[in-house]
């Protein structure tokens, strides 16, 4: 680990932030130039129309944005801070290490055994009562996220779904990995010399940064899973596997059900299965408790 004197710290938290708002400022931009560039048949209503509404080029454009901002949001900004900051891009962002199959295999597993308990903790975070004036913001800003989700996933067919799993699952694993676990989690260990505070941090942040205040919680849970298979790795590409499994399940499951509860969010939320999510929370137990064994923290 790089060691920092206590002068540059704030120095080098001017200098993130700074490259943090330029790169989300350049996609912005990047973003309004390419939708006035467009044929207005295209950019007209893109994005007020429902998604039903869109046609196809009007989906291919969006996602086409969807993967700038990804890119200038998240990824660049951390690459160019552990360039320009620390000189090391692979040891900065735990990219050099890499896991065994059974550190792939049991973080695999752990997402799976975990989808009963997790959908409980969805559903009771969905349904957590909020004084009126802020409840209609939160409100609006998951419709926003839901109908953005929607309108990414529309389409049909082998390729479409090759395609959502690469710009929906993919991209943002990589990207925010790289900069929640990578640089954030990295950066609040270097200062803080408290792995829990930094997974605890960076998990809340990852989380508030989705403005999705009714699914805030299980966020959290979910980052702090990704930070932990970080530490007890020493390596990203854990995390990053873990986030695009998670992705693309739920990618994976609107392909097969669409909009149909009785895919995979009903899972252990059916006719109150209590015992079905108690066996998921053991089993889930059992395998973290396997697969932190097996990769022994390397920040104490």
């Amino acid at each position: 680990m790089i060691n920092d004197s206590n002068n540059k710290v704030w120095y080098r938290l001017f200098i993130s932030l700074s490259i943090i708002l330029l790169s989300f400022l350049i996609a912005q931009l990047l973003v309004s130039l390419i939708i006035s560039l467009a044929p207005s048949e295209i950019s007209q209503n893109i994005h007020t129309a429902n998604p039903e509404e869109l046609s196809l080029t009007q989906v291919s454009l969006l996602k086409i944005l969807q993967f700038i901002a990804a890119i200038f949001t998240f990824l660049l900004p951390a690459l160019l801070i552990a360039l320009i900051l620390y000189r090391n891009i692979g040891e900065t962002l735990f990219l050099k290490r890499k896991s065994d199959f059974g550190v792939y295999l049991l973080s695999s597993l752990i997402l799976i055994a975990s989808i009963p308990w997790m959908n409980v903790v969805i559903k009771w975070n969905a349904g957590i009562n909020l004084p009126f004036s802020m409840e209609v913001v939160f409100k609006a800003l998951e419709e926003a996220a839901m109908r953005s989700t929607e309108i990414m996933l529309q389409g049909e067919g082998l390729s479409t779904l090759l395609i959502n799993l690469f710009l929906l699952a993919f991209v943002p694993a990589l990207g925010e990995e790289i900069f929640f676990r990578g640089l954030i989690q990295g950066m609040i260990y270097k200062y803080s010399k408290n792995k829990h505070i930094a997974v605890i941090v960076a998990a809340i942040l990852f989380s508030a940064i989705h403005f999705q205040f009714y699914g805030f919680v299980p966020r959290v849970l979910l980052g702090a899973f990704f930070g932990y298979l970080v530490i007890h790795t020493n390596s990203i590409w854990p995390a990053v596997w873990a986030h695009f499994l998670n992705n693309s399940i739920a990618v994976v499951s609107y392909f097969v059900f669409g909009n149909d509860i009785s895919g995979i969010d009903d899972l252990g939320i059916a006719n109150h299965n209590t015992i079905f999510v108690i066996v998921s929370i053991i089993i889930s137990a059992i395998l973290m408790y396997f697969l932190f064994r097996k990769s022994k923290s390397v920040l104490q």
